[in-house]
Parts: C-alpha cells; sequence; structure tokens
C-alpha cells in the first residue's frame, strides 16, 4: 500500500522529501564541497605539495619536538587545525605527507560546512549557507590547503555565538567554541558579541560561554602580543572609501582589468545601504541573527586592517585570506534577506548573492606549478643539509625553503607509520 502511494505522489513532492532528507543533504553537500574544491584547487589534486608556513614553520616544529609541537603557535596564534593536519600526515607518512594532508582538509572543510548546514543554529537557509561558504568571491588561498585549515575551523566559533538558545546542547555549543577559537584569532573580534548576547537571553548557558569566549580571546591575545613582531595597526588602513571597495565594492565587481575605483567604492556603498536599509526594514523578521552577523562583520573588517595595511590586500591578487570571513559573513547575511518575506529584498539580495558567485566562478581558481615532494625528502634524507622548497604563490621558481639537516629529515620519515624506510 506505501508502494502505491508513494509512486502515486507527484514528482515534484517525492523531489521535494528526497532533498529534505537529511542523508540526502549530507551526501550532496559532501558531494559539492569536493567538486568546488576540485575547481578551486585542481592542481592541489593532481600534484599536492605543502605550502607556506606549513613548510617553514610547522616543519622545523615538528623535526624539533615531534607532537609537542602541536601548541607551538603559528604566525602568532593558536590554530589547532592545522597543527593537528600537519602532525596527523607526517606521522603517517612524511613522504606521502602532501597527499594525506590535501584529504584530511578535504574532510575537515566538509565537517565545518556540515556544522553549518545542521548545527543549531539561528540562520535560516542552513544549508545555503553552508555552500554559500565554498562560494565567496576571493581567491583560492583558503581552500583545500592544510595551511588555511584555521580559517575553517573559526567558522564553528561563528556557529557558537549564532546559537539557538531553544535547542540548548551546550556542550555541543562549547565543543564547537573551543575549537573555532583556537582556529585563528577570530574569537578576538567576536569575544566582545558573545556579552551582548548575554545581555539579550539572560540565560544561565549564555553565563558559561561568555566566560569560556573570554578566556579563549585571552589565550589568543596572549599568543598574539607575545609573539615576535607582533602586528600593528596600519595608519593607511582606515580610509572610508578603501574600506567601501576592498570590503564591499569587490564582493560584487572583482576585475583583475582596470575599473576605475570610483565605480567599486560605489558598488561597495550601495551594498552596504541595502544591507542597513533591509536589515532596518525587515529587522522583526530577521531578528538577533542579523544582528549578530553584522556586527561580527564590522569587527572582522577591524581586525583585519589592524592585521594587514589595507592598501597592500586584494580578494584575489594578494592574501585573499583577509576577505574570507568578512565575504562569508556578507553571504550569510544577504541569504538571511533572501529569506524575508518582502519580494523587493528578496530580489536585490539574490541578484548581490548571484554577482558575488560569478566573481568566485570567474576569479576564485588558482593553479600551480608541480614540484616532486618525495624527491626532495630523499635528497634531504642523504644530504648534510638541505633546502627543502616549500610553495607560497605557486611558481617553482618562487618557492620558500625550510632548512634541515639529513639527521632531521631521515628522522621525520622514520617516524611514519608506512614509507618509512631511508637508503642509506
Amino acid at each position: 500500500m506505501n508502494a502505491i502511494v508513494e509512486t502515486s505522489m507527484p514528482l515534484s513532492a517525492r523531489l521535494r522529501g528526497a532533498l529534505e532528507n537529511r542523508t540526502v543533504q549530507v551526501v550532496v553537500l559532501a558531494v559539492v564541497t569536493l567538486l568546488v574544491l576540485l575547481y578551486r584547487r585542481p592542481d592541489q589534486f593532481s600534484h599536492p605539495y605543502m605550502w607556506g608556513e606549513d613548510g617553514v614553520v610547522n616543519t622545523v616544529h615538528y623535526a624539533q619536538s615531534g607532537w609537542a609541537s602541536l601548541w607551538q603557535p603559528v604566525a602568532g596564534y593558536y590554530t589547532l587545525p592545522i597543527k593537528l593536519i600537519y602532525l596527523i600526515s607526517s606521522s603517517l607518512s612524511f613522504r606521502w605527507f602532501p597527499e594525506i594532508s590535501l584529504w584530511l582538509t578535504t574532510a575537515f572543510t566538509f565537517a565545518s560546512l556540515a556544522a553549518v548546514a545542521f548545527a543549531p543554529t539561528l540562520l535560516r537557509w542552513r544549508w545555503l549557507c553552508a555552500v554559500a561558504v565554498l562560494l565567496i568571491p576571493t581567491g583560492a588561498e583558503n581552500f583545500a590547503v592544510s595551511l588555511f585549515a584555521g580559517w575553517w575551523g573559526s567558522i564553528l566559533a561563528l556557529l557558537a555565538l549564532l546559537w539557538n538558545t531553544e535547542q540548548r546542547r551546550t556542550g555541543l555549543r562549547l565543543g564547537l567554541l573551543f575549537v573555532g577559537a583556537l582556529s585563528t584569532p577570530l574569537i578576538i573580534a567576536i569575544a566582545p558579541l558573545f556579552a551582548l548576547r548575554l545581555f539579550w537571553y539572560r540565560h544561565r548557558d549564555e553565563v558559561i560561554t561568555v566566560v569560556a569566549a573570554a578566556l579563549l580571546a585571552g589565550l589568543q591575545l596572549y599568543a598574539l602580543t607575545h609573539s615576535p613582531g607582533p602586528p600593528k595597526a596600519d595608519s593607511l588602513g582606515y580610509d572610508t572609501l578603501l574600506m567601501l571597495e576592498k570590503f564591499f565594492g569587490y564582493y560584487t565587481v572583482v576585475s583583475l582589468e582596470f575599473v576605475a575605483h570610483g565605480w567599486i567604492q560605489l558598488a561597495g556603498a550601495a551594498l552596504v545601504v541595502f544591507i542597513a536599509a533591509a536589515g532596518v526594514f525587515d529587522r522583526r523578521s530577521l531578528g538577533m541573527a542579523f544582528a549578530l552577523l553584522a556586527l561580527a562583520l564590522a569587527a572582522n573588517i577591524l581586525i583585519s586592517i589592524v592585521r594587514t595595511p589595507l592598501p597592500l590586500v586584494h580578494p584575489v591578487v594578494t592574501t585573499p585570506r583577509y576577505f574570507f570571513f568578512p565575504y562569508l559573513l556578507t553571504s550569510w547575511m544577504l541569504i538571511q534577506l533572501a529569506a524575508v518575506p518582502t519580494r523587493v529584498t528578496q530580489v536585490i539580495a539574490i541578484l548581490a548573492l548571484a554577482l558575488g558567485v560569478r566573481n568566485a566562478v570567474e576569479h576564485g581558481q588558482h593553479r600551480h606549478e608541480p614540484i616532486d615532494w618525495r624527491a626532495h625528502v630523499d635528497s634531504c634524507t642523504r644530504s648534510p643539509t638541505y633546502q627543502l622548497p616549500v610553495h607560497t604563490v605557486g611558481l617553482a621558481a618562487s618557492t620558500w625553503s625550510v632548512s634541515l639537516t639529513g639527521e632531521q629529515c631521515r628522522q621525520m620519515v622514520q617516524r611514519s607509520l608506512f614509507d618509512n624506510q631511508v637508503t642509506p
């Protein structure tokens, strides 16, 4: 009888029912994640490699301290996801580090997006919010590279901020906050917003979360201020028009050809005016989540311009990582606006999102030249000292290098669980 009822259901109803199935949603999200990462970083899947501080910082830490290096800061802050992926990959096989770290990073990326899609937060259309992270209009620096796993981990701290108090599940929330806060310094920017939640909700769970966020933010702040050469505020970074251009204009207008700065700034101003006006007009529909997103966006822009000179960054050309959270939060705000009942707001929000996705498709891919990692590792094991090349911009002629002794390379290979033999 049930089979007869199912076959008699309209195709649209059956399709809608399938899409609402949690298992189907998880599988589709996994497939979408893999396909987008393949598009963003095709060469990382065909010939993966080690990048940036994974080579010049984490490799040195691992050679000197092994797993004890888990709590050593990278770039001045604690980042558990990056460290764990590095240590697990190297422990399994230092010779196969690029491949192992790639797939661990891919799995962690999916796990972070699954948390966005299914954690009990105040976000509307959470599954689309997860997919939107993959399609932010930046370069591919943050995608499919273990060095930037921390940026995906910090998404979990945002979920703790946007938690739906009616669901409780305080243990899960604190777990996400712990991992997210110890991923990047983002927690320093958003910690005060947990106190705002306490003022709004006045619940015991909020007290616990505020204390945890404050302690974790203090830990990251301590690491930043006690690292060599702590970042200093950039006096050029507070130009209002430049901020409009960088953090809002380039969301909808990204061009590597010459485009007058005035037009990009105008596009940025239009996006800000729309978000602000729609947020006020539809405030009852949007609720607390939209206000927290807006405040988190403002706080993140502030910490970004303190961290690096604003005139030197660009969402595609240089250091796209500084636009990861601003554009992610902007996408989530636009999705919340697309979910309100006001038709004009819906249409404009969807148009802005579509422009952002178009920019991601056009400019969101990164290629790099192949380097034979295992050949260099084997050469290092047979040399008194060796300069192990590390990718930065993707050109084989423009790599960084980490200086290792042959003994260090032999030890890292021999520590591996497999492929750990060293030829005398």
